[in-house]
Formats: structure tokens, C-alpha cells, sequence
């Protein structure tokens, strides 16, 4: 299923030509991070164009199967004896076809006319012609015979596609996969802060307000002691919560080849994650 999200986003090359153009702090969505990050990747535009390569050669060994035509054409002019010369135009037509079973088909139809001497007066005899028709046809009984031979480097050419196609899909996969678990870790490290931030202001808002009561002798001057160690708690886990958001925006910054430095935030809410699916082959293409 994560495959299939490689999707509409055309070629790889052409996308990766706007990297410059994202903002230092963009905002981004689920979807826009993993087109951004598979357009971006020079491993999976590399895994891209060696499976287009493998394609192309699956292609190209078809090639010796396509019919070849063949045109010829002779003239020849000679001495026939003392009193005339030999005039010949030759001309021949042919087709040659190789089966995926190794049976080799050839055709051709040739003619030569010419304008001889007659006699030893040089009188001519006007135009002689003759032609021929030839077929022949070769069948291999053992070696590259038949499908189990013939037919063998188009299988091969045709399993190493797919192998470079999975390949690149299992790459695409492992891309994908990686960007949405960077995002959604963004996602929550945005939402721990904010959560932490809230904590450490009612801490504090807590210490204020017993202080207050401790001066106007509501409360004993012991009870600041509590409230101090939980003002002193919160900042240290929005410490932490400050950290893990710095680690989590330099991994997706590095997912999507952006500075590290940048601000990046996220759209998607963590419970409604929105991702639109395309057609496979669309995806594929």
C-alpha cells in the first residue's frame, strides 16, 4: 500500500529542480513531505532510472525478432567479345524473420536483365531476362531450439525488469515508510511541547499563587518548596520536549533534503491523517 503513494507526482528529475524553492520554515502536509522526499532522494532516482535502463533492455532484445527487408541492386557492364558489350541490371527483393522458437524464415525474389550481342557481326538480340524465387526456412532440433532455448534471453530480459521494478519498489516502500514515521514523530514532538509548555506555565502560575498565600499567611512558607520542585520538573521536561523536536526537525529535514536549521512544522492533525491513493499503474509510471 505505501508503494502505491508514489504516485502523481511525474518525473523525479523534474521535481527535484524546485528543491531550492521550498521556504526556510515550510508547513508542510503528510502527502507534500513524502513527494518532496521521493523527489528529492538520489538513491531512489537512481533505483528510478537503472529500472527504466532494465525496461528499455527487455525492449531491445526483441529487437533480433523484428523482420528485416532487404533490397539489392546490380548493374554490370562488360566486354562480351570483339563486337559488343554485356550490359546487366540485377535487382533482388528478400525478407528474413526469426521466431522466439529459433526458426529462421527467408523470402527473396531476384531478376537479371540484360542487353547481350547476339552474334559475331554484333548484331543484338534484344533484352534477355531471368529471375528466381527462393525460400528457406531453419529450425534448430537441439541447441537454441524451441522455447526452452531460443526463447531464453527474452525470459531473462524479462525477469531482470521485474527485478529491477520490485527492487525499486522495495526502495520506494523503505522511503516512504521512513518519511511517514519522521512526520507523524514531528507530529507528536510539536504536540508534546505544546502540552509540556501549558504544564511549565501552570507551574509556575501555581508557585506565584503560593507564594501569594504564603504572604498573606494562608499558607505555611514550606509549602513553596513544593511547588518550586515542580516548577523546576516541567522546565526540564520542556527541556527534553524542546530536544526531541530539534532531533525530530533535522530528521525530516534530512528525509526531504531541506537545512537543518529550518523551522518545519506540520499540517496534518495526528488523528486525521489525509492521504489520497492513486491508480497503481499511475504510480508505477
Amino acid at each position: 500500500m505505501l508503494f502505491i503513494t508514489a504516485l502523481a507526482f511525474g518525473p523525479l528529475a523534474a521535481k527535484a529542480a524546485h528543491a531550492d524553492e521550498v521556504p526556510q520554515s515550510p508547513s508542510l502536509s503528510r502527502l507534500g513531505a513524502v513527494r518532496r522526499a521521493v523527489s528529492s532522494n538520489l538513491v531512489l532516482l537512481t533505483k528510478r532510472l537503472e529500472m527504466r535502463r532494465q525496461h528499455l533492455l527487455a525492449r531491445a532484445a526483441w529487437q533480433p525478432y523484428s523482420p528485416s527487408l532487404i533490397l539489392e541492386a546490380d548493374y554490370r557492364k562488360a566486354e562480351a567479345d570483339a563486337f559488343g558489350r554485356e550490359q546487366v541490371l540485377s535487382y533482388a527483393a528478400g525478407v528474413a524473420l526469426k521466431t522466439p522458437i529459433g526458426t529462421t524464415v527467408g523470402a527473396s525474389v531476384g531478376m537479371n536483365q540484360g542487353l547481350a550481342p547476339a552474334s559475331t557481326t554484333g548484331a543484338q538480340s534484344g533484352y534477355a531476362a531471368d529471375g528466381e524465387v527462393s525460400l528457406n526456412v531453419t529450425q534448430p532440433l537441439l541447441r537454441g531450439g524451441w522455447l526452452q532455448g531460443a526463447a531464453l534471453p527474452l525470459r531473462e530480459a524479462e525477469l531482470l525488469d521485474s527485478i529491477q521494478r520490485e527492487l525499486f519498489r522495495d526502495e520506494l516502500n523503505a522511503l516512504i515508510a521512513e518519511v511517514d514515521a519522521a512526520y507523524w514523530d514531528l507530529a507528536v514532538a510539536e504536540a508534546d511541547l505544546a502540552i509540556k509548555t501549558r504544564s511549565r506555565d501552570r507551574a509556575r502560575q501555581q508557585r506565584d499563587d503560593t507564594g501569594e498565600n504564603i504572604r498573606r499567611g494562608i499558607l505555611a512558607p514550606g509549602e513553596i518548596y513544593v511547588v518550586e520542585e515542580n516548577v523546576v520538573f516541567f522546565e526540564q521536561e520542556l527541556l527534553r520536549a524542546e530536544e526531541s523536536l530539534r532531533t525530530a526537525r533535522r530528521r525530516m529535514a534530512e528525509l526531504l533534503a531541506l537545512p537543518a536549521e529550518g523551522d518545519l512544522k506540520v499540517q496534518d492533525e495526528l488523528a486525521k491523517p489525509e492521504l489520497q491513493v492513486p491508480d497503481r499503474k499511475v504510480a508505477l509510471d
